[in-house]
């Protein structure tokens, strides 16, 4: 046999051989692909949970339950979940009622006010229906 007709015997096992690595090697590829499309989910998840927490939203469930719960989430949902996060405009203190016996004040955004303003305040948007006079 001449060195042809011997390299021509060890083609087909050459080439069964290079199909068997292909076929592995994109079947890995595969997997490394899920395992990152799940990493990515499970990190937009957790920030959006942590943008959450900043803006005070669902503040009856803590930071693991607000995880888990939009994990449930349908991915194609989402990214206006997202959007509607960003959009809120939580995180601050709008006002607080107190107790007209104990302290006969009204708290809000606006402190520096004297407590009569406050009560005008009030009054003007409980019968106007309108924050400014």
């Amino acid at each position: 046999m001449n060195k042809m007709q011997k390299l021509a015997h060890q083609v087909p096992a050459v080439l069964a051989e290079a199909s068997a690595t292909l076929r592995k090697t994109a079947s890995r590829l595969v997997e490394v692909e899920n395992e990152n499309d799940a990493l990515k989910h499970q990190l937009r998840v957790e920030k959006l949970a942590r943008r959450m927490e900043q803006r005070g939203l669902d503040p009856n469930l803590d930071f693991d339950q607000k995880i888990a719960h939009l994990q449930e989430v349908d991915k194609t949902k989402l990214d206006t979940l997202e959007q509607a996060v960003e959009l809120s405009a939580g995180g601050f203190k709008l006002g607080s009622l107190e107790d007209s016996q104990t302290n006969d004040s009204v708290e809000g955004v606006h402190e520096e006010l004297g407590s009569a303003a406050h009560h005008e305040a009030l009054d003007n948007f409980i019968l106007s229906g309108r924050a400014l006079g």
